[in-house]
C-alpha cells in the first residue's frame, strides 16, 4: 500500500526538521579566544607567573586538555618550597595533567625535557605537587580536560607556593564554570531532532493502523 500526500508531506517535514537540527550542531561557527594573559604574584621572598587562557578555559571541550603555566621561583637560595594545587570540582568531570620545566614552556613543549608530577581526575582537595629548592626556577604545565561531556561541570584551581615563611597563590585565576558540550544552540537543535523523531513516529503509527483496516 502507498503513501498518501499528507504522509508524504509529514515524511517531508520530519526530515526538514532533522536537517536543520543536524545544521545546528555541525554549523555552528568556532567560539574565538584572546591571547593567554599573564598576571605576576609577587611575595616577600616567593614569586608566581600565571600565564592562562581564560576564554580557552571557560569554552573546554571534552578530551581537548588547555595548559595553565606557572613559574615559580624564590628572591633567596636557602630552603624549599612547596608546590600545591588546591581543587574545588564537580565530581570526576575533570582530569589534569602536571608537568615541570626548568625553563618556560613554548608552543613545542618543554625545551630541557619535562617531569610529570601527577595525571589523574581532579578531586576536592589539596594535592602536593613538588618539594622545589629555592635556588631554582621552575614552570609548571596544568593540563586540565574535561572527561565528562553532558551536564553543568565546574572547577576551580587554586595553585599555591608555601616556603620560608611565605604563601603566594594564583588567587583562583583559572576557573572553568558551567562546562558542559559547548556548542552554543545545541539545546535547540537537540529539541529539533526530538520533534522530528516524534513525527517519524506517528508517521510510521498512523501508516500501521491504516493497514490494519484495510486487512
Amino acid at each position: 500500500m502507498g503513501l498518501d500526500r499528507d504522509l508524504i508531506r509529514m515524511i517531508r517535514r520530519a526530515l526538514v526538521t532533522v536537517g536543520v537540527a543536524a545544521a545546528m550542531i555541525v554549523g555552528v561557527a568556532p567560539v574565538a579566544h584572546a591571547a593567554p594573559s599573564q598576571t605576576t604574584i609577587q611575595g616577600d621572598v616567593l614569586r608566581l607567573v600565571s600565564i592562562q587562557d581564560r576564554d580557552a578555559m571557560r569554552a573546554m571541550v571534552p578530551g581537548v586538555p588547555t595548559a595553565w603555566d606557572v613559574g615559580v621561583s624564590a628572591n633567596r637560595a636557602d630552603g624549599d618550597i612547596t608546590v600545591r594545587l588546591e581543587v574545588d570540582a564537580t565530581d570526576d568531570a575533570f582530569a589534569a595533567t602536571v608537568r615541570w620545566c626548568a625553563v618556560a614552556w613554548t608552543a613545542d613543549g618543554c625545551a630541557t625535557g619535562a617531569t610529570l608530577l601527577s595525571d589523574a581526575t581532579l578531586a576536592d582537595g589539596a594535592l602536593t605537587l613538588a618539594e622545589q629548592p629555592a635556588g631554582e626556577s621552575r614552570w609548571y604545565r596544568i593540563e586540565v580536560r574535561l572527561v565528562i561531556g553532558i551536564g553543568d561541570h565546574a572547577a576551580n584551581l587554586v595553585f599555591r607556593a608555601l616556603g620560608m615563611g611565605d604563601d603566594v597563590a594564583s588567587g583562583g585565576d583559572v576557573e572553568l564554570p558551567r562546562t558542559g558540550l559547548g556548542v552554543p544552540g545545541l539545546g535547540f537543535a537537540l529539541a529539533g531532532a526530538a520533534v522530528a523523531s516524534g513525527v517519524l513516529v506517528a508517521v510510521v503509527a498512523r501508516r500501521r493502523r491504516r493497514e490494519e483496516v484495510a486487512s
